[in-house]
């Protein structure tokens, strides 16, 4: 394999490091931004799908801030909900159990007003 063909391999990855690390480092806007993906999601899995979307409106003015490709920041707010969730480690009852328990939170509920 040559320079060139190793670099394109591991640019995407650097790429996601780089972002995972924005967001890891979570600024006010990207935690507010999370908060709001996570509780969407959560409210979608709990067949709430009013509330989903209006704790996603809740992120778009702070979306237009968001320097990195909006396609790559929300593939990144789903791995960040992957692993903060961990929902794929437990089974049907202990997930849905983890899920209502976000999406009863203090910050899902303030959300979805």
């Amino acid at each position: 394999m040559t320079s060139t063909e190793n670099i394109a391999r591991a640019l995407p990855m650097a790429v996601a490091i780089a972002a995972a690390l924005l967001l890891a480092g979570c600024s006010s806007n990207d935690s507010k931004i999370y908060d709001s993906f996570k509780c969407a999601r959560v409210a979608v899995m709990m067949n709430r799908p009013a509330e989903a979307k209006v704790a996603a409106a809740k992120a778009e003015p702070y979306l237009a801030q968001i320097k990195t490709s909006e396609s790559q920041y929300r593939l990144l707010l789903s791995q960040k909900f992957t692993d903060d969730l961990e929902l794929h480690r437990y089974d049907r009852n202990v997930a849905a159990k983890i899920i209502a328990k976000a999406y009863e939170s203090g910050t899902c509920q303030a959300l979805y007003n």
